[in-house]
């Protein structure tokens, strides 16, 4: 699998994924109405400490998990996807991701 996005991120800290949509016109793509699901490892929608922010109208959202849910990852490679369902029923995975965790240079 090729990864549409490689993230590096040192164990234990915040990840913050924002994401825009647009048409091909460069209009906003609304989100009203839509499910957005996210997974990474054991994390879904369904974790403590994993949240979606969004601003529907602008087509505009945030994946944000917090270091303590990060902490818990424990191998040094993950591979993650985001699910979108609109509200007319279609449904896409927007992009598929790889992350590597590196150790903390401070301990």
């Amino acid at each position: 699998m090729i990864p549409d996005l490689e993230i590096e991120r040192y164990h234990g800290n915040t990840l913050v994924i924002p994401v825009g949509l647009t048409n091909p016109e460069h209009e906003a793509v609304s989100l009203e109405g839509a499910l957005i699901r996210f997974k990474l490892g054991e994390i879904s929608d369904l974790s403590t400490g994993y949240l979606i922010t969004r601003d529907d109208s602008a087509g505009n959202f945030c994946i944000i998990i917090t270091a303590p849910l990060m902490a818990t990852l424990t191998n040094p490679i993950y591979y993650f996807a985001t699910e979108i369902t609109y509200a007319s029923g279609f449904r896409e995975t927007l992009f598929v991701g790889k992350l590597t965790l590196k150790d903390n240079l401070i301990p």
